[in-house]
């Protein structure tokens, strides 16, 4: 049996998600969302997640690092497309390269870069002192929905909505071609999603919806046409996560304003894990929890 802890820090605190995978089984066991005064470690300890044997994983959020990516051009390396996204990124620091961790990757021809910063990377270690894995928003995003079985052959966008910003990234033949995030921090927005008081049932504001709606649908509109002079597929159907989600009528306020079918991603609902938890104030509420369940898995995996 191994267990794996993903974490979401916000403004308002923290979220966790624990998951337990025995055999081929996935179970969630543990939630948490709690305003974490004392620290990621003291919140840990508080909900009884802290553990030497069990991994954790904790996701960047919007505005704690920078992102960039390329599709490979013929007769173009590996080397040379992380070269040409290195030298991106740098036109975007607002600090030298010393004081960022990167991190390449290659996704079917397509090649990303992010780029966290140390000094925060480097507070994401255990009471032990060992350091706990990092991942960023958009790759959480991607994993949730992805180990939930949310994505299928479809053109999709899969949008990460939260107080601090968005998180984009689009998808075709099942892989990421594209992604964003970008910092937009909203305080009208920021005491409806959900936190310590949130009770399980949907909140609605018809002035945060319409907020997040803008910043949602002109981060899709940048990509798509971005990568539309690349040949790429528009979206055929989006699919929302995050705090916002919780917002009664965003989804169907962004189906309205984009013109594209909208559902919203939960993994809690998903037949690939079971719910072993009895709280039902966070059980309802999945969407928050899709970043933390795909950081869990990375977890799983070491």
């Amino acid at each position: 049996m191994a267990r794996g802890i993903g974490v979401r820090y916000s403004g308002k605190g923290y979220r966790a998600l624990v998951l337990e995978r025995a055999g081929g089984s996935l179970s969630v066991v543990g939630l948490a969302a709690g305003s974490g005064e004392s620290g990621l470690n003291g919140f840990l300890e508080e909900y009884g997640f802290a553990d030497a044997e069990t991994s954790v994983s904790v996701g960047l959020v919007p505005g704690d690092f920078l992102s960039g990516y390329l599709p490979r051009e013929e007769g173009m390396t590996d080397r040379d497309l992380e070269e040409l996204l290195r030298w991106e990124l740098g036109r975007k620091m607002l600090t030298p390269w010393y004081e960022h961790t990167i991190r390449f990757a290659m996704v079917d021809g397509t090649g990303f870069i992010f780029a966290g910063r140390k000094k925060l990377v480097r507070e994401f270690r255990s009471s032990s002192g060992a350091a706990y894995i990092v991942d960023v928003e958009p790759i959480a995003l991607y994993n949730g929905c992805e180990g939930a079985g949310e994505i299928d052959e479809q053109p999709s966008a899969l949008i990460c909505a939260e107080a601090e910003g968005i998180s984009t990234v689009l998808l075709e033949d099942r892989n990421p071609v594209a992604m964003e995030s970008f910092a937009a921090p909203t305080e009208s927005v920021l005491r409806f999603l959900p936190g310590l008081e949130f009770d399980g049932t949907e909140i609605h504001d018809e002035k945060a919806v319409m907020e997040l709606v803008k910043q949602m649908s002109e981060s899709l509109s940048r990509l798509t046409m971005r990568e539309k002079g690349r040949g790429r597929q528009f979206p055929e159907r989006l699919l929302l996560a995050g705090g916002g989600a919780c917002l009664r009528g965003l989804a169907g306020a962004l189906e309205e304003k984009t013109g594209i079918a909208t559902r919203v991603s939960d993994p809690f609902l998903s037949l690939r894990v079971e719910m072993a938890v009895e709280d039902s104030r966070l059980s309802e509420m999945g969407p928050a929890f899709t970043g933390c369940y795909g950081l869990a898995l990375r977890a799983l995996e070491g």
